[in-house]
């Protein structure tokens, strides 16, 4: 049971040649409060998630409102966007 929905996703990479990664807008079902931006780079646990709504409010703190473990939602959101991790 899927409890991620994907907003928007795309695909990127640093500079020229730098690594891919894909970007992605979703909401959990478990914080319906926060949207979440999340970045996964190709090799599995390089994943970051991060919440608009801290973001907009100047919060970037580490364990102060915009901490998240990213293993809570790495493995469904690579399963959501598979197309970039073939």
């Amino acid at each position: 049971m899927k409890k991620l929905t994907i907003i928007k996703k795309a695909h990127h990479r640093n500079g020229v040649k730098g690594n891919g990664f894909a970007v992605v807008l979703f909401k959990d079902k478990d914080n319906p409060q926060y949207t979440f931006v999340a970045t996964l780079f190709e090799e599995i646990g390089n994943c970051s998630i991060l919440a608009i709504e801290e973001l907009v409010a100047l919060n970037i703190e580490f364990g102060c409102g915009n901490s998240w473990r990213s293993e809570s939602f790495e493995k469904e959101l690579r399963e959501q966007l598979n197309e970039y991790f073939k």
